[in-house]
């Protein structure tokens, strides 16, 4: 039985509105940890509510909601601005959705990267760049997200976005996991940002743990 706790809880006979910045849990997506908040606090159907930038369902971490008309229209702002994340690295092998939802492949012949290998591949992977989004990302082309069509064995025809990665910083090195704080612009995958750096380093990489610390100026 899943079970959601949170922190704040709207009297009976107020309509809680303002911006909330709440911790989401692991396992769950962005849009089903909002329906339970709502309906948690017993907002009405009619109030408007929504959150600045999905999380995916492996994803933990600060995730802004909003709640009421005047402060959703600000979702957008808030949606674009940067955001900080720290993430658990495994070195040793791939999966097709670089994260833990599809299964591992070891890599062979694994050589460990030293410290200053490591240093170096993450102070090149600053900067403004090209990205392409995960196949297994919330992204959508005509409507479908691409997750969806991944796990049916499709392929949606995803399109390079651009993106800055402002800060990285390594947390901890033990091979074969690493972990990293990262201060990026908005659309900016980790996951993909993870896979670039292990190519480098052993030949890929995948995400054991994402969590989102910051957006904007609201921290987790």
């Amino acid at each position: 039985m899943k079970m959601i706790l949170f922190t704040l809880t709207m009297p009976k006979d107020k309509i809680y509105e303002g911006l909330f910045p709440l911790n989401k849990p692991r396992g769950i997506s962005s849009s089903q940890f909002l329906l339970d908040y709502v309906r948690s606090q017993n907002i009405p159907r009619d109030v408007k509510a929504g959150y600045a930038g999905t999380l995916d369902v492996l994803a933990e971490g600060l995730l802004v909601v909003a709640i009421g008309r005047k402060w959703t229209k600000g979702l957008s702002e808030l949606s674009d601005s940067d955001k900080v994340y720290e993430a658990v690295l495994n070195l040793s092998g791939v999966t097709d959705s670089a994260d833990l939802e599809c299964p591992v492949s070891v890599i062979p012949n694994l050589t460990e990267p030293t410290f200053e290998r490591v240093l170096q591949v993450l102070e090149k992977t600053m900067g403004e760049q090209t990205q392409m989004p995960p196949m297994y990302s919330a992204k959508s082309v005509d409507g479908e997200r691409a997750y969806e069509a991944a796990r049916e064995g499709r392929k949606l025809d995803l399109k390079p976005c651009k993106i800055t990665v402002h800060q990285i910083e390594l947390l901890d090195y033990d091979f074969p996991k690493m972990e990293i704080r990262v201060r990026c612009s908005k659309g900016t995958f980790i996951r993909t940002l993870a896979e670039d750096i292990g190519k480098q380093l052993t030949g890929g990489a995948y995400v054991e743990r994402l969590v989102r610390t910051r957006v904007g100026d609201y921290e987790l």
